[in-house]
């Protein structure tokens, strides 16, 4: 399904649809999506919006896929007990919305940073993988951003976590 989504992007076939959205209902429905996986894990979900009525002329859909690939990852890639986030502020001064995902997780070595946008691109390895997944996550999530006129980075440390910063445009 993944692959289906990653080659149609590729390949121009996603139709984006920018309407005015409010980025609340937006966050809501993508926290919903990793719910029921953050509380089988015992991972407590910290939500912080500023200002809550932030409003965006985008496309929701391809917003909430966003969301849901990061929240998603940092579920699966933070052990039982942990925490996660989703931190959201206007930038009136650069006329955009920031988006922070973060994690108590595993984090990334910074050698290995860069790598984790690039396609299937998955950082263990090892024939008995921890974690599942095909490594197409955050490629999807890159090019999404890339159609929507954003941008994401990551800073992290092995131990201690991840933080996805998503730029986008307000309008």
């Amino acid at each position: 399904d993944s692959i289906l989504h990653y080659t149609g992007l590729l390949a121009g076939r996603v139709r984006f649809d920018p309407k005015p959205c409010i980025f609340n209902d937006i966050c809501a429905e993508a926290i919903r999506t990793v719910r029921a996986s953050a509380l089988q894990k015992r991972l407590s979900i910290a939500f912080k919006i500023d200002p809550i009525e932030i409003e965006i002329r985008s496309d929701r859909g391809a917003i909430v896929e966003i969301l849901h690939q990061l929240l998603d990852n940092a579920v699966k890639f933070t052990p039982e007990g942990g925490r996660i986030g989703l931190d959201v502020s206007a930038r009136d001064d650069i006329d955009q919305v920031c988006v922070l995902v973060w994690d108590t997780g595993i984090g990334i070595a910074p050698e290995q940073r860069d790598r984790v946008f690039q396609p299937f691109a998955q950082l263990d390895r090892g024939l008995n993988r921890r974690y599942e997944g095909i490594g197409l996550g955050l490629a999807y999530v890159v090019r999404l951003a890339d159609h929507l006129r954003g941008s994401v980075s990551v800073d992290s440390r092995p131990g201690e976590g991840s933080r996805f910063t998503v730029l986008l445009p307000l309008r």
